[in-house]
């Protein structure tokens, strides 16, 4: 019944969040790692990293687990599921994919990497195993990356995102000093991190023409069943931070990053081409879906967030849309690094064919989230990147700004964890924050 309970949202956020922080679910977690281990070890902290509520579905939590002895903590992904929804139970895949992690030394300290709990409902999932992803088995162990890599580099694999069926990076740090850089590798469970390669290759040379800040580009990728895009580690730090503190040379950096884009914006036809289409309503129902938990945990901001999707829709629908361009698709802060010889953009997975409004809506409210507590410093971001940006149509920047609340509510539903403890009140001044924005351009609107 407890389990129960939570699942359904019928105990509330307040029982989502007591039954990952501190309950029979979250101790019976630690009992299952526990179990799993090959010989007594001390298991230190499981610290809770990202949370997914489904309403009346699931609940899925992702925990780095610390083990005494056992340097890096190891990626773990734990599934609650509902009544009507049966666990899957192990399948042949997955105990030949264990062996070979076992042949590989990629075990220890467990004795297995996939528990069920049938009277909870509960699945665990230990790094590295997924059988959607057969290929982090092997891209997990050092001596393989000595084969791919060749030299006498010894790199230790760090678990940098462990979410079983759906996404998986890994860090390669060298060991010992002046051995290298240290990679990345962005894992794909099919073909896509093909086009992924090619898309960032291209953008890395049409952003070195333009001679505005520079595209990461991608070492290799590897194929034969590898599926993987190979990075090496780029210096600085996102310019998120530097908005988060304030930093001077902020204003700089966003009228950098307000060129560049306008540069991708204003990309040859043939870049299009290697993209898929994505358009407006895709973010709607995208929001929709990311908010379910907001809808159903809070049922008066749940009103507000269906409101905001409807005006949406409407104002859209008095404007018409430009035909779409070549769009980087996830263009915000954290995806610009400042380091000293300039600005980079990294991750072109969702770059897409798109009106160019879309872009920009979505960072104008990246900049309103970073500068929230300090007053005024939104619009001032706001205005220095808009002054990098260039001139642009009048019906471009309206649609950015009539989707600028939108894509602030989208990033409320997955940037607030509904495990942390004042989930229920950020995301209510979140949710109010967006309205009142919406209604600004709803007033302004002639």
């Amino acid at each position: 019944m407890y389990v129960d309970d939570v699942l359904s949202g019928r105990s509330g956020a307040f029982g989502v969040r007591g039954a990952l922080r501190a309950s029979p679910l979250r101790r019976s977690v630690r009992g299952v790692l526990v179990d799993a281990m090959a010989r007594p070890a001390p298991l230190g902290r499981c610290r809770l990293r990202r949370t997914k509520f489904k309403p009346g579905r699931k609940l899925t939590a992702y925990f780095d687990a610390n083990v005494a002895g056992h340097g890096v903590p190891r990626g773990v992904a734990v599934t609650w599921q509902a009544a009507d929804g049966a666990l899957r139970g192990r399948s042949a895949h997955e105990t030949a994919l264990e062996a070979e992690a076992g042949q590989r030394g990629l075990c220890t300290p467990f004795r297995f990497l996939f528990a069920e709990a049938p009277e909870r409902r509960m699945r665990v999932d230990i790094a590295p195993l997924d059988a959607a992803f057969p290929q982090l088995v092997r891209l997990s162990d050092p001596a393989y990356l000595a084969t791919l890599i060749g030299g006498s580099t010894r790199f230790e694999v760090v678990t940098v995102r462990y979410r079983p069926r759906q996404r998986h990076v890994l860090l390669y740090r060298p060991e010992g000093v002046d051995q290298g850089p240290t990679l990345f590798a962005k894992l794909y469970r099919d073909d896509a991190g093909v086009r992924a390669h090619q898309v960032a290759l291209a953008v890395a040379d049409l952003l070195d023409e333009a001679r505005v800040c520079a595209g990461a580009r991608p070492l290799a990728y590897l194929d034969n069943g590898d599926r993987a895009i190979l990075f090496a580690s780029l210096p600085g730090r996102p310019l998120s931070a530097g908005l988060r503190d304030g930093a001077r040379s902020a204003g700089a950096h966003l009228r950098e990053g307000g060129a560049t884009l306008r540069r991708l914006h204003d990309a040859p036809p043939e870049l299009g081409a290697l993209v898929e289409p994505h358009g407006v309503e895709a973010e709607l129902v995208a929001t929709d879906r990311a908010s379910e938990a907001i809808q159903h945990l809070l049922p008066r901001s749940g009103a507000v967030v269906r409101d905001i999707l409807a005006r949406t829709r409407e104002l859209l629908n008095r404007v018409p849309a430009e035909p779409p361009r070549f769009a980087h698709g996830d263009y915000k802060a954290d995806h610009l690094l400042v380091g000293r010889t300039g600005v980079t953009l990294i991750d072109f997975d969702r770059c897409a064919r798109a009106e160019p409004s879309l872009d920009l809506g979505k960072f104008l409210a990246d900049l309103r989230w970073w500068t929230a507590h300090r007053a005024g410093a939104a619009a001032s971001a706001q205005e220095e990147f808009l002054t990098g940006y260039g001139p642009t149509s009048r019906l471009r920047l309206a649609r950015a700004k009539m989707l600028e609340p939108l894509l602030l509510l989208k990033m409320t539903a997955r940037r607030v964890p509904v495990h942390e403890p004042d989930w229920d009140g950020r995301t209510s001044a979140l949710v109010e924050r967006a309205d009142r924005l919406l209604r600004d351009v709803e007033r302004a609107r002639p």
